[in-house]
């Protein structure tokens, strides 16, 4: 025996189909609501110059970073002012966004407390920065490659 769809068979496979259809449409949709994991940066260093407003010091600046995927970043901040060699190590917030991260942070330095905030948006780093005693200014860095180990004499 032959079997044979009716026409109100076919009308209802039809709709079975265009059901799951949309269905598997809305599933996909939901997954694109979904907030993507991103992607923790890799430990970089950026170099580049400093421009103290408040003296009109400019100097050079050295920001080695180290990402964290579950807390703060790690940040060591190196250069010269007014012919002084600097270091200071600091932690600060990082919000990793699609086509940039945004940075703040607080430190205290030389007694002297600092807020600053900023971005890395491709190979440059911007950083505004604010003490209480008035000092403010800008650091605007590229990417560079990290600064080799000293070699150990023979």
């Amino acid at each position: 025996m032959k079997s044979r769809l009716t026409p109100l068979a076919l009308s209802s496979f039809a709709l079975l189909g265009v059901a799951a259809l949309v269905m598997s449409g809305a599933t996909a949709a939901q997954d694109d609501d979904e907030p993507k994991k991103k992607k923790t940066p890799e430990p970089s260093v950026y170099a580049g110059q400093f421009i103290n407003r408040k003296t009109g010091a400019r100097g050079p600046i050295r920001a080695h970073l180290k990402p964290s995927e579950d807390g703060p970043w790690e940040g060591k901040f190196e250069g010269t002012f007014r012919g002084q060699n600097f270091e200071y190590n600091v932690e600060f917030d990082a919000t990793v966004k699609s086509k940039q991260t945004d940075l703040s942070g607080k430190a205290t330095i030389d007694g002297d407390p600092y807020q600053w905030k900023g971005s890395l948006k491709g190979d440059s780093m911007t950083i505004d920065y604010k003490s209480s005693k008035g000092y403010n200014g800008l650091f605007t860095l590229k990417k560079t490659a990290a600064k080799a180990p000293p070699k150990k004499k023979k």
